[in-house]
């Protein structure tokens, strides 16, 4: 399902355009009267009917069934539904099952929820026999769509059986273990379950006993840990289910495609792209003298060996830091930790007081905090038990709150003044019995970064637990590691003292070429 340049451009404008002229509607009834009006289907509301009438969808010279797939994830990206998958995702979410393009005729595949949409229609178009079982309405305008019936069964009844299952569940993880039960009643041919990369490490006593049975059925094929920018905000991951043949129970392959960041135009991936990543979940070699990117690193583990780790889905790179338990440490045992807060509003009685919050755009590119740049100077005085976030030399920020991006970037305060306080989108960490110097520098390695990433939470708004942070493992360093430490560190703040220094010169430069042309002028 390859995407071509005009069919994207052309289905990101007329989402925008629709979302822009009808902002009173719903995401549900937005999508609805989009795909009523391209599949020429009437609506039983009358107030519905008579936007539907007046949209005139443009897809001239695009594919339809790509154009609207496109509108659809674009409407969800813009009114804020992360759980939908975009075109990348339903990309690969198409090529994973085991007959990837060469679809068997009349096969069956059951979709599951509206989050599904994008492939209910690619499938449908494909002649392939297609259960849905989110909206009826829905069903019958993509019916309309793609030329083919397109069966609506309601979410109660048992799954399909002899069936290829979707599902995805980026956004309510705890969904998985209902559609599990379901999934193994059923005689399936196999299963594909987008979820996050934090359902993969998750140690819940629900998602845990769920990922045992995974695991000990030998249904658990494949697990992949996707691009981090493949969804709006979200770190998705795919689960491949496949039933047990004959009692045999083969290796799990956990692959790690989190940095496999490789775009086309307009940003798609494109199948030849992902082709790697296929060949690591079909377990097979490049071809002979073939000339492909190098696969994304992949690791085969046993049942009993994932029962050992916990029922740990990720690769072992990541958990490296935590089988040395013996020279690490937790990080709420050497560090106490304050969330930042919102400062109080004041009252008519009582004095005001200013303050300086340290944002996000205080911490510079080598992580140094030397300023506070936003003024709050209509509070109250802190309370004793507040006061202890006024910051100190030396004390960490990490951003726990807002865009992929920006979480986990970390600061290290270098100047400070009485009446600094972290933003609430910080973390405090005040280092007691480590090195704060050594916890800055560990904090922003590869390491930690991954951790923060693979235990981020949220949708709308990606976050980093207060818990998950308090489990981070810190590397407790010898004398010499301490010592070149700190002497990187230095090396550091004279680099960034001298780069400071010529910026100094430069803008005074710049500042006498314009008075001479100024007086030129006169």
């Amino acid at each position: 399902m390859i995407f071509d340049d005009q069919t994207l451009t052309a289905g990101y404008a007329f989402a925008a355009q629709l979302y822009e002229a009808h902002k009173e509607l719903s995401a549900h009834d937005l999508k609805l009267v989009m795909l009523a009006a391209v599949g020429n289907v009437p609506l039983s509301s009358s107030a519905l009917e008579r936007i539907r009438q007046r949209i005139q969808p443009h897809c001239e010279g695009c594919d339809r069934i790509l154009f609207v797939i496109t509108v659809l994830c674009e409407l969800d990206r813009i009114s804020g539904d992360r759980q939908m998958p975009p075109v990348r995702v339903i990309d690969i979410m198409s090529h994973i099952q085991a007959f990837r393009e060469n679809m068997p005729e009349g096969a069956v595949i059951e979709c599951h929820g509206n989050s599904t949409l994008p492939l209910v229609l690619w499938f449908a178009f494909r002649k392939a026999v297609v259960y849905f079982t989110g909206d009826k309405a829905f069903a019958a305008c993509c019916s309309a769509i793609a030329g083919h019936d397109i069966l609506w069964i309601s979410p109660d009844e048992p799954f399909v059986a002899d069936a290829y299952h979707f599902v995805s569940l980026s956004r309510g993880n705890l969904a998985v273990p209902a559609f599990y039960r379901k999934l193994f009643r059923a005689h399936y041919l196999g299963a594909v379950i987008l979820t996050t990369w934090s359902f993969l490490n998750c140690d819940s006593p629900r998602i845990l006993q769920l990922k045992q049975k995974f695991i000990s059925s030998g249904e658990l094929r494949t697990v992949i840990q996707l691009p981090s920018g493949i969804m709006h905000r979200t770190l998705p991951a795919l689960l491949q289910l496949v039933p047990c043949r004959g009692g045999k129970q083969g290796n799990v392959r956990l692959i790690n495609a989190k940095e496999w960041f490789i775009f086309g135009h307009a940003g798609t991936i494109e199948v030849s792209y992902l082709t790697p990543i296929l060949d690591q979940v079909d377990r097979k070699p490049h071809a002979e003298g073939a000339q492909r990117a190098p696969m994304p690193p992949a690791e085969d583990v046993s049942a009993a060996a994932l029962i050992l780790r916990q029922c740990d889905l990720r690769m072992r790179d990541l958990q490296v830091l935590h089988s040395n338990a013996e020279h690490s440490e937790r990080l709420e045992e050497c560090a106490t930790l304050i969330r930042g807060q919102m400062l109080p509003t004041r009252a008519p009685h009582e004095i005001a007081h200013e303050y300086r919050e340290v944002m996000l755009t205080d911490i510079d590119e080598f992580g140094l905090i030397a300023s506070a740049s936003r003024v709050v100077d209509n509070v109250p005085r802190l309370s004793p038990s507040r006061e202890v976030a006024l910051l100190r030399k030396n004390d960490i920020l990490l951003s726990s709150k807002g865009s992929l991006q920006s979480l986990g970037r970390v600061g290290i305060v270098v100047d400070t003044m009485p009446n600094w306080l972290p933003n609430q989108t910080f973390y405090l960490i005040r280092a007691e019995i480590v090195d704060p110097v050594w916890l800055f520098y560990f904090l922003r390695s590869r390491t930690a970064q991954e951790y923060f990433q693979s235990h981020c939470s949220g949708t709308t708004v990606p976050q980093i637990k207060v818990g998950d942070l308090s489990s981070l493992q810190i590397p407790v360093p010898d004398d010499r590691q301490l010592q070149e430490m700190h002497r990187i560190h230095e090396d550091m703040l004279k680099g960034v003292k001298k780069i400071q220094k010529l910026k100094k010169q430069q803008k005074l430069l710049l500042e006498k070429s314009q008075q001479a042309f100024d007086s030129m002028s006169r």
